[in-house]
């Protein structure tokens, strides 16, 4: 039964999202993620780090939600309807408006982080991995993990949120 709700969950996650053109990945920080050592505690955390593991590298498409071609919100918005069962909005600033705000010091794996690039307006959102490390769709590497302490995202950082 498990498997069915599973494939159910695919089938309407990937029937929401545009169609994609097929992309080839790119081996570019492939790096896995590791955890704090510690194993997993639950399921949800189990499924976190095992998606990230599974879209290391997907290439970006601009409108794209999956890991053939992927925008920053649409990665979010997949692994939070796969994970946590919740349907977010589709664009970043739509989900930093409705986000509940959280203080770094609060943030978890799978949080939220939120970055205005061109203006004062989020226009770039992430998750929160560990160790200030957030997984996200950069549009000249595809989905990479990078730290919050390199001074381009440390300069536009604009917060944190939460949707659990």
């Amino acid at each position: 039964m498990r498997i069915v709700s599973f494939l159910f969950v695919i089938a309407i996650t990937l029937a929401s999202c545009k169609a994609v053109q097929k992309s080839v990945r790119t081996d570019e920080n492939k790096n896995k993620i590791e955890s704090s050592g510690k194993e997993p505690s639950n399921q949800s955390e189990l499924n976190y780090q095992s998606l990230i593991n599974a879209w290391l590298g997907s290439p970006y498409k601009y409108g794209g939600c999956t890991k053939d071609g992927t925008d920053c919100s649409g990665m979010v918005y997949t692994f939070y309807k796969e994970i946590y069962g919740i349907e977010l909005p589709r664009s970043s600033n739509e989900i930093y408006l409705k986000a509940r705000k959280i203080d770094e010091s609060q943030a978890k794996p799978g949080d939220l982080v939120f970055f205005a690039i061109k203006n004062n307006q989020v226009s770039h959102v992430g998750m929160y991995t560990n160790d200030r490390k957030f997984i996200h769709s950069s549009t000249s590497k595809g989905v990479i993990i990078s730290s919050l302490n390199e001074p381009y995202y440390k300069e536009r950082l604009k917060g944190f949120g939460s949707f659990r």
